[in-house]
């Protein structure tokens, strides 16, 4: 499968949801993972506050919406049988954190900030993740003082000027994406 073909299936339907709200599906082995849907997700999204989350064998300060979310598809996540994982936006940072945690690979679209400063042990623990953002999503700047880890990926600007001037503003749209994933 292309980028494009996982950035599709990942804003397709057909996602169940964890008690906490996390919408997941898994397709073919890969387990997506949806962008903010719900109200209790956009509150995860805020709520920037540093916690320790276990990456490998060492600990990390991560935002506390973002644990709070993993830890909400962590029963789920350890039963599954899966290759890779997917997501974009919200789901990114979910999907980029569990690579971290289980090794497993993950593309992550229109993905957050996640980590704050990470040190060389945990950038190394992200060594299957691939972020692709667009150039200047805003999204992808925030949260303010957080870091990545993995092979970021800037993506090309193909996109024609379409939708809202929010749309094109934030640079975050899904279709802006497409355009911008077209051959990748």
């Amino acid at each position: 499968m292309t980028k494009l073909d996982y950035f599709n299936e990942c804003l397709s339907g057909g996602y169940n949801n964890t008690p906490d709200y996390i919408s997941w599906k898994i397709v073919n082995r890969v387990l997506y993972l949806q962008c903010s849907r719900e109200k209790e997700d956009w509150l995860k999204n805020i709520d920037i506050r540093p916690v320790d989350a276990w990456i490998g064998r060492n600990p990390c300060l991560v935002p506390n919406g973002f644990d709070d979310a993993v830890s909400g598809i962590m029963p789920a996540f350890d039963a599954l049988d899966i290759d890779i994982i997917v997501g974009y936006s919200h789901g990114a940072a979910i999907a980029a954190l569990l690579s971290g945690m289980s090794g497993l690979p993950a593309l992550a679209f229109a993905c957050p900030k996640f980590i704050f400063r990470p040190d060389e042990y945990h950038q190394k623990q992200f060594y299957n993740l691939q972020i692709f953002n667009n150039k200047g999503d805003l999204v992808s700047m925030l949260p303010p003082f957080y870091s990545y880890c993995g092979h970021v990926n800037v993506l090309k600007e193909k996109a024609v000027k379409e939708g809202t001037w929010w749309e094109w503003y934030s640079r975050h749209s899904p279709n802006r994406y497409r355009q911008n994933l077209e051959g990748v």
